[in-house]
């Protein structure tokens, strides 16, 4: 039950910061593939940084490559204004763990925030030192007065099993669930719903069956009365669908 749950929690977080539910070789490795669910979050509701805006030029997120012209709190805080001005409802920011715990080390946001506390800091790297002393919370709660916004941080992995040729047995990956790369801006409240089906059950009576979550999970027990074995299995047929696309968005 509760893998059927994480996997529901995985397209939740795909959806959020993707836009879109991917069903891969990665996530699915023994069913289908080559499938893309599109919950059609308007373009304009997407934004790319590039060149020295980018908080990082490559994905080793040290000090040294951060982006020249980097600003995430700035940013942070003008797409939340952009979004209003629209007519989204006042909301949050999700972004995964990894994300957000290299952001704490952002010279930018250090120095933001060590000069909105401390304003007679003489220089950057003043304002910096002093917010490197500061508490993970606290650095949260002033990049939140800052942005004027609350920020939810998602710490959200999905463990996958599958077949492996070379050692010819069943091993378990974990993948993200958050996109790691992405920011969200979404309204505070129901995002949408879960679509289920009750699924298939064939009468077999050498099994047992029972259904879970209204309906929507099937739980089978099925015996090997030769060897004395009990097999369970569970089954949910269920996406997950937004019904605020158009309040999303995508950094």
């Amino acid at each position: 039950l509760e893998g059927n749950q994480n996997a529901l929690t995985y397209q939740r977080m795909q959806v959020v910061s993707t836009g879109k539910y991917p069903i891969t070789t990665d996530n699915n490795p023994q069913g289908i593939s080559g499938i893309t669910f599109d919950f059609g979050i308007p373009d304009t509701n997407k934004a790319t940084l590039t060149t020295t805006a980018r908080w990082w030029t490559n994905a080793t997120h040290t000090v040294a490559n951060q982006g020249s012209a980097s600003d995430p709190l700035g940013d942070m805080k003008a797409w939340r204004k952009a979004a209003t001005k629209k007519g989204t409802p006042l909301g949050c920011y999700e972004i995964s763990q990894d994300l957000f715990d290299d952001l704490l080390g952002h010279t930018a946001v250090l120095s933001k925030i060590g000069y909105s506390l401390y304003p007679a800091a003489s220089t950057s790297d003043i304002a910096v030192a002093y917010a490197q002393n500061l508490g993970d919370a606290v650095l949260k709660a002033n990049m939140e007065r800052i942005i004027g916004c609350p920020i939810m941080v998602r710490d959200s992995k999905a463990c996958v099993e599958k077949y492996d040729k070379n050692s010819k047995a069943m091993v378990k990956t974990t993948i993200d669930g958050f996109d790691i790369k992405n920011v969200a801006y979404v309204p505070s409240g129901t995002l949408g719903t879960i679509k289920a089906v009750e699924p298939i059950a064939v009468p077999d009576p050498a099994a047992r069956l029972a259904y879970y979550d209204g309906g929507r999970t099937l739980i089978k027990q099925t015996f090997n009365t030769d060897t004395n074995t009990q097999y369970i299995s569970s089954e949910c047929t269920a996406l997950v669908v937004p019904s605020a696309s158009q309040y999303m968005y995508i950094y």
